[in-house]
């Protein structure tokens, strides 16, 4: 086997693997060391210290013949479930194929400081950052009828004169109404019997009504556009 495979230890492994343990060879646990303590594989499966104790050339036998195979932890610095999960370069190459990634971690692993014992925090992936948008604002409206009036004027404000009929001396004018109650009474003929004249009648304005204006009311509906709020035209955003 020297001659065929050197100082390749992974051709030993995979011959071992393959054929050695069938063909009752013995295996280099030294080799395994670094995923392969036969105490801790004892202690950890109940199953196997039950059935081996703490034989090692059994429990490195099972290891390398089952245990592999089934993903089983044989020591405290290899778990080969995390070691799967931690790397995605070796699941892309191995997938499901247990017995690699032990290996791998011999092989390559220990020197490459790779984790095989605690899972690797992948970071958190980081929202990307949102455009900046140039706002361009538009109105959001929509449209009311609203009833309205109108007040509008009919006639102006205005007085109205009240006129009575009363009788003039047509000598000196006097207003024989208002002086003496009128030309036919006594002290009215005196008054034309000493002006030695006559009278005449005539309408005198005594007072006045006062008429207020007018008014009248217009009334219809009309269509409003009301603004309701301001949004972006371009992203949506309302301000």
């Amino acid at each position: 086997m020297q001659i065929a495979y050197g100082n390749n230890n992974a051709s030993y492994v995979e011959h071992y693997i393959r054929w050695g343990y069938k063909e009752n060879r013995v295996a280099s646990a030294d080799y395994y060391a670094p995923v392969f303590n036969a105490k801790y594989y004892a202690d950890k499966y109940k199953d196997l210290k039950a059935a081996f104790g703490y034989d090692e050339i059994r429990l490195f036998s099972h290891f390398i013949n089952y245990g592999m195979r089934e993903g089983r932890q044989a020591s405290p610095d290899f778990n080969q479930a995390i070691y799967k999960k931690n790397y995605e370069d070796l699941r892309d190459t191995f997938g499901n194929d247990n017995t690699k990634y032990y290996l791998h971690y011999i092989k390559y692993g220990v020197r490459e400081k790779r984790n095989a014992v605690s899972l690797i925090k992948k970071p958190e992936p980081q929202p990307e950052p949102k455009p900046v948008c140039n706002h361009e604002w538009v109105w959001q409206t929509h449209v009311e009828t609203v009833h309205k009036s109108e007040q509008y004027l009919v006639s102006e404000p205005w007085d109205e004169p009240v006129y009575e009929n009363h009788s003039f001396c047509n000598g000196c004018g006097t207003d024989l109404t208002a002086t003496y109650g009128g030309a036919l009474t006594d002290a009215g003929g005196s008054h034309l019997d000493a002006c030695g004249t006559g009278y005449h009648s005539g309408n005198v304005q005594v007072g006045s009504i006062h008429h207020d204006a007018v008014y009248d009311t217009d009334e219809w509906d009309e269509e409003v556009v009301v603004k309701d709020y301001q949004y972006c035209s371009i992203c949506g955003v309302k301000k």
